[in-house]
């Protein structure tokens, strides 16, 4: 076992139970940089609980692990290391670096059932190698419109049926399982009727939206305490007639925690379009909480809103939000309750890191 939550029973000080909700991105591959001085600061602070690498951060072979092995050495709750790795163009680690080349999900589903095992086994086993311990994948949005510039056009999605879409996502998650890694289902409550990006700008699914589209996500969580889900930035005025999925506590609680309410949720990146033209950082990072968000990520890519050119990354965005959450906590915007309830959701997690099921 890699981890046991047990040994934080006792005591746990807000700050820490806030810092486990934070996720961030940073830049450059170098541990003696600026960026890298302040991942360690704010890590040893009790300001992160996790990091997200990008391609941009992933250096040769033989420099990988050592990153890695730095980020963990600077906190004394093992870090969830994430990364996006689907396949395809959805695809952080590099070839021409030597990593493995893998297809995208569309491609994968067009093989074999043993060759998709094969496929995602050599997936898993190559993250593990490095140290990274929580692939952002498997996508589980179905493929109803093809021509969805954010799913179906990118080859993202298995299948336009649903019970292909599990079969291949189970595929996925049993290979990741089997090297002792989590995976994190997305984009609740499903995005792929989207017409748009919502790298650029939320997306109105109302009157689109269909039922059945919820399906992936609860029945492929269910009993596992490997997979995450992470929510969407979607806007359904049937669901919610304010809020994106994100920031949506009915749609949350409605269609997600009555059906599996210990899975540990993660949003997609704060820092997109969707959601920083139309909300304050403020607004987001009380909301998402309020809305039973246990992971909020911000991945200090400029990629996340490609028509701000003005995007600034921000090494210190962790603390900035766990200060957030803090001063909500005390003026009563955020119910102390809600951090104890994330924070036994991720310290479960991390306790099942490393275990080969």
């Amino acid at each position: 076992m890699f981890f046991s939550v047990y040994a934080l029973d006792a005591g746990v000080p807000l700050y820490l139970m806030a810092g486990q909700m934070i996720m961030s991105g940073f830049h450059g591959t170098d541990i003696g940089s600026e960026w890298m001085n302040s991942m360690g600061e704010q890590i040893r602070e009790g300001y992160l609980g996790g990091v997200i690498l990008f391609d941009y951060n992933i250096p040769q072979k033989e420099e990988f692990h050592r990153l890695i092995s730095y980020l963990q050495s600077q906190s004394w709750i093992p870090l969830l290391i994430a990364i996006d790795q689907e396949g395809g163009r959805v695809s952080r680690l590099d070839p021409k670096k030597g990593y493995g080349k893998y297809p995208s999900q569309k491609a994968v589903a067009e093989l074999s059932l043993e060759e998709a095992k094969k496929t995602y086994g050599k997936m898993a086993a190559e993250l593990r190698k490095y140290g990274v311990n929580l692939n952002l994948a498997p996508v589980v949005d179905i493929d109803y419109n093809p021509t969805s510039p954010a799913i179906g056009a990118m080859e993202r999605s298995f299948s336009k049926d649903p019970d292909r879409v599990m079969e291949y996502a189970k595929i996925f998650i049993d290979a990741h399982e089997n090297e002792g890694l989590l995976t994190a289902l997305k984009h609740f409550p499903g995005q792929g009727r989207s017409l748009g990006d919502t790298h650029n700008k939320i997306e109105d699914l109302t009157g689109q939206w269909k039922k059945d589209e919820l399906i992936p996500f609860i029945n492929l969580t269910l009993d596992r305490e490997t997979v995450l889900i992470m929510t969407a930035h979607t806007y359904n005025k049937e669901l919610d007639p304010d809020y994106p999925a994100t920031l949506s506590k009915p749609t949350i609680d409605s269609l997600l925690r009555q059906e599996n309410v210990d899975v540990a949720i993660i949003s997609d990146d704060i820092q997109m379009g969707a959601i920083q033209e139309n909300y304050t950082f403020e607004e987001t990072v009380v909301g998402a909480v309020n809305a039973g968000v246990d992971i909020l990520l911000f991945s200090n890519n400029p990629r996340a809103w490609p028509e701000n050119k003005d995007f600034q990354p921000d090494p210190y965005v962790a603390q900035r939000a766990v200060e957030i959450i803090l001063a909500a906590v005390k003026d009563g915007r955020i119910e102390i309750s809600s951090l104890e309830n994330s924070f036994r959701r991720i310290m479960k997690i991390k306790e099942n890191i490393g275990k080969k099921l």
